[in-house]
Parts: C-alpha cells; structure tokens; sequence
C-alpha cells in the first residue's frame, strides 16, 4: 500500500478484524477519511467533512461504522 499524505494525516485506527485501516487527513478546505483495504491495498470507501484539526477515530466493535470526533461534534459513517 502506498499512502502519499503521510505528512497531513492526523489519525489513522485499524478495524476490529484488521482489515481495514482507516486515514484522516485535512487541508485548508476539506477533511477527509479514507478506508484502506488492507488486503488489495486500496481505497474501497472515502468520506469528505468540514476541515477540523481534533479528529479522532473510533470503528465500532462489529465493524459495521466508524465515528469520528472532533471539537464541532461527532458523525457516524456506514462501512460497506
């Protein structure tokens, strides 16, 4: 897998099953998670937000969602 945004990435958590890796990185525009399939290496899902700086990743334990958190609220995103 190769992953060019290191430098803005600001967290990164891997699903329960380690599948999936999930990557948040920002600019000054956008917010953006991006869900790494671990097994082909490439980006199956990606979600665009609001630019924050505080935000964190959590997968739920069925691996079903994942929520993110920052100082503007929390959202929770479905995971195919």
């Amino acid at each position: 897998m190769e992953y060019k945004n290191w430098a803005r990435a600001l967290n990164v958590e891997f699903s329960p099953d380690s599948k999936i890796l999930a990557i948040s990185c920002s600019d000054s525009q956008n917010q953006t998670i991006e869900l790494y399939n671990l097994e082909t290496g490439k980006i199956d899902q990606s979600f665009i937000d609001a630019p924050t700086w505080n935000q964190t990743l959590a997968f739920t334990p069925d691996g079903r969602f994942l929520l993110t958190g920052s100082k503007n609220g929390m959202r929770i995103w479905r995971i195919r």
